[in-house]
C-alpha cells in the first residue's frame, strides 16, 4: 500500500485514478491546485505523485520545481498528462520525475505503471 497524489485539476480523473488503484489498496489523495502543497506536505508523505502538466495558474513542471524546493527528501513524480508522449518525457526529464504515462482510460495500464514507479526511487533506482 501506497499513498498517491493526484495533483490534477480534473475531478473526473482523481476520481479515476482513485477507483483503480483502491483494488491495490492504495490510499490516493487529490490537490487540485497548487496552492494546497506545503499545508499537504506538512500532514502527509506521498510516495508518488501523479502530476498533470496542463494547470490553470501554474504549469505541472513549475509545481514540480517548487516541490523540489519545499521537500527534504525527494519525491517520486509520474508525469500523467494528456500531451503528446514527447513532451512528457521532456517534461520528466526537466523536472526529474521517475517517468511519464498518458492519460487514457486504460485501468490495467494505469496500474502497471504505478506499480513499476513506486518500485523506483526518486534517483531513479530500483528499491
Amino acid at each position: 500500500m501506497a499513498r498517491i497524489l493526484v495533483v490534477d485539476d480534473s475531478e473526473s480523473v482523481y476520481h479515476f485514478v482513485r477507483r483503480e488503484l483502491a483494488a491495490d489498496r492504495h490510499v490516493v489523495d487529490r490537490l487540485p491546485a497548487f496552492t494546497e502543497l506545503a499545508a499537504y506536505l506538512r500532514a502527509n508523505e506521498p510516495d508518488l505523485i501523479l502530476l498533470d502538466l496542463e494547470m490553470p495558474a501554474l504549469s505541472g513542471t513549475a509545481f514540480a520545481r517548487f516541490l523540489r524546493r519545499l521537500e527534504r527528501t525527494p519525491t517520486r513524480i509520474l508525469i500523467h498528462s494528456s500531451l503528446p508522449t514527447a513532451d512528457l518525457e521532456a517534461a520528466a526529464k526537466q523536472v526529474g520525475a521517475v517517468g511519464s504515462l498518458e492519460k487514457s482510460g486504460d485501468a490495467e495500464r494505469l496500474r502497471r505503471a504505478i506499480r513499476r514507479h513506486l518500485a523506483v526511487t526518486a534517483e531513479g533506482k530500483a528499491v
